[in-house]
Formats: structure tokens, sequence, C-alpha cells
């Protein structure tokens, strides 16, 4: 299996809501996947281009909370600062409450002329969530409430 058949992320239909599953051999491919997932299933339109950098810290007492906690920051750059992730890099690692993510974050503003907000995410739900490592690979799933 090549490396990028092992790694990925699809949308899945969750009766009136949507979800997201994404896969990797690493942890931090899947917490990267999924977070890339959400912005393509928010947001259409050209190349997001890496203009900007934010630095995003986290820390949570598993690996469902911390997901759900980092997947909600993709939320707050779209919705709350008008911002629009395109490229993503992370790190996980033992925390003092669990678990903890340092992340940089590239993107640019939100450019109404060549990005466009296709859908409405009002939230990631823990209903659902999970993260679990099945052999060589980490899987997750999470529930968007729409």
């Amino acid at each position: 299996m090549s490396p990028k058949e092992n790694r990925g992320c699809r949308i899945f239909d969750h009766g009136g809501d949507a979800g997201i599953a994404a896969w990797g051999p690493r942890l931090e491919d899947v917490f990267e996947l999924a977070f890339l997932g959400l912005v393509d299933y928010i947001v259409s339109g050209e190349r997001v281009r890496p203009r900007e950098e934010h630095r995003i810290e986290l820390s949570a007492s598993d690996g469902e909370d911390l997901l759900v906690a980092w997947l909600g920051e993709a939320l707050f750059l779209i919705d709350g600062e008008g911002w629009l992730p395109g490229r993503v890099k992370v790190g996980i690692g033992d925390g003092p409450q669990g678990l903890s993510l340092e992340a940089k974050v590239w993107g640019e503003a939100i450019d109404p002329e060549c990005h466009w907000i296709i859908r409405d995410v009002k939230a990631v739900t823990y209903h659902g969530s999970r993260l679990v490592r099945q052999g060589e690979t980490w899987q997750a799933r999470v529930v968007l409430d729409l």
C-alpha cells in the first residue's frame, strides 16, 4: 500500500447532519486531514494562498476531546476571524491535562471574490466522535451540526 492510500479524509451523511472520517499512519496525519477536510467542506473556490501564519495550542484529557476542540478552531478561524486555512502542520504530545497539540496554520483572509462559503457548520459535536488506532492506522470520526 502506498503512503497516499493509507491516509485520507471523506465526508459522510449523518441524518440531517454530516460527518468527517479521517485516517492515517500518524495521529498528526488524522488531525491535519480532518482539519483541511472540514475547511474544504465549508468553502469552495480558488486555492488558499499561505500569506499569514497562525499558531494554535490546545490541550485535552483525551484524543477525541482534542480532535473536537481542534476542528472547532477551524470553525472559529473561518466564522469568527474571516480567515481561511490552506495548510497545516500539527504536533501532538503528552500534556499536563492528557494530550497537547501545537499547530501552525497558514492561510489568508477570506476574499469573497474567490472564496465562497457553501455550507454552514454550526458546531463540531462530541456525539459519535471516535479516535482509535487499528493496526498501523489511526482512524477518526466526528459529526458536524448543520
